[in-house]
């Protein structure tokens, strides 16, 4: 491994550049995500390199314990609460601007070019979901695909909604079914109704024109969050769907008390009415505090 050039971590003053520190951090670092998860399994961590991935894709900060682990598998483990404190400076700022006012400009290189990354154009769509996480209370797990699915550029960002009609294609298309989605992935995330398990999930879907749709889901993943610890609950992450013999709900992920869990990824046909829940799940197959999950801004 490289030695990594110290980040000033006290001259970070939004959170755009902060992940630009953080994406510099593992890239001076010269390890794949492969070694990233391997040194974290070796720390006591859980970062699978898909996660990894994806935390790194986003403008969005990683939760703080998926920030000790990522900070702690590139090397920089003495430095842990300098990111985490750079990290809750960041939030607590950008909490307390007030409504409507523009976000302080980037600094700026030698060049007088903006040194952080510009933020990826969000998708329209409902429900509420903080950008930055606030004292790591909501999971976010970011979700593209470049890194998920090696797909070209060019992607949009749709919310699953069937009461509006799909985007249109050209008339000359090949099989519908067989053709791979245009659309991007939407990210979903929340927490149970008590707050003791948070869950997410990418996902994107495409019509077939058959009167269903394929769909496509990338990273399940739920987790305990400090308040569940140890009561003897774990959690759950579900999806609920329709098919041609009816309506469904059926467990993603299922992480156990105090530890999390990454479901497998899935294209599926002949599907509607796709929404997803979190819960938190005892043994055996005992649900409560289940709650919709949300489109993230």
């Amino acid at each position: 491994m490289r030695p990594s050039p110290r980040q000033d971590l006290e001259t970070l003053t939004d959170r755009a550049a902060f992940m630009a520190a953080l994406r510099q951090l593992k890239n001076d670092s010269g390890l794949s995500y492969r070694n990233l998860e391997e040194r974290a399994a070796a720390s006591g961590d859980v970062l699978p390199r898909s996660t990894a991935a994806m935390l790194l894709s986003r403008e969005a900060a990683p939760d703080p314990a998926q920030l000790a682990a990522l900070v702690r598998a590139c090397g920089d483990g003495d430095r842990v609460t300098e990111w985490l404190t750079a990290r809750r400076r960041i939030a607590v700022r950008e909490e307390a601007r007030p409504p409507g006012t523009a976000p302080e400009p980037p600094p700026l290189d030698r060049a007088g070019r903006p040194r952080s990354e510009p933020r990826p154009t969000r998708g329209r769509g409902t429900g509420s979901g903080p950008g930055f996480p606030r004292g790591g209370a909501l999971l976010t797990l970011a979700v593209t695909v470049v890194v998920a699915l090696g797909a070209g550029a060019g992607v949009a960002t749709l919310l699953h909604r069937h009461d509006r009609a799909a985007p249109a294609e050209s008339a000359a298309t090949a099989d519908p079914v067989s053709q791979a989605p245009r659309a991007g992935f939407t990210l979903f995330e929340g927490r149970s109704r008590g707050g003791a398990t948070a869950a997410s999930v990418g996902y994107r879907y495409w019509d077939t024109r058959d009167g269903w749709y394929g769909i496509e889901y990338v990273l399940p993943y739920s987790r305990d969050v400090r308040e569940g610890r140890r009561d003897g609950w774990g959690g759950t992450l579900r999806m609920h769907y329709e098919d041609r013999h009816g309506s469904h709900a059926t467990s993603l992920t299922l992480n156990a008390d105090g530890r999390p869990d990454v479901g497998q990824d899935s294209v599926r046909h002949g599907m509607k009415n796709v929404w997803f829940e979190v819960c938190d799940s005892g043994q055996p197959d005992r649900l409560r505090g289940c709650q919709r999950l949300h489109m993230a801004r």
